[in-house]
C-alpha cells in the first residue's frame, strides 16, 4: 500500500512546485494620474501618488 502511494505523492509535490514556474511579465508604468502633498515641514515631506500601471499577469501586485 505504501509503495503505491509514493508515485502519487511525488507527482503531487512536483505539481505544486512547478506552478511557481509560471512566466512573469513585467509590469508597465503608464503614468501618474493624481498627486497630493499631505505634509510639508522642515523635517518631513509626505507625497501621495496615484499611478496607472499595466499588469499583464494573472495575479495582483
Amino acid at each position: 500500500m505504501i509503495l503505491s502511494l509514493k508515485p502519487l505523492i511525488i507527482g503531487f509535490v512536483l505539481l505544486c512546485t512547478m506552478t511557481s514556474c509560471i512566466e512573469y511579465k513585467d509590469v508597465e508604468f503608464m503614468g501618474i494620474t493624481d498627486y497630493s502633498m499631505t505634509k510639508l515641514n522642515a523635517n518631513e515631506v509626505k507625497i501621495s501618488l496615484k499611478m496607472k500601471i499595466k499588469n499583464p499577469n494573472n495575479y495582483n501586485i
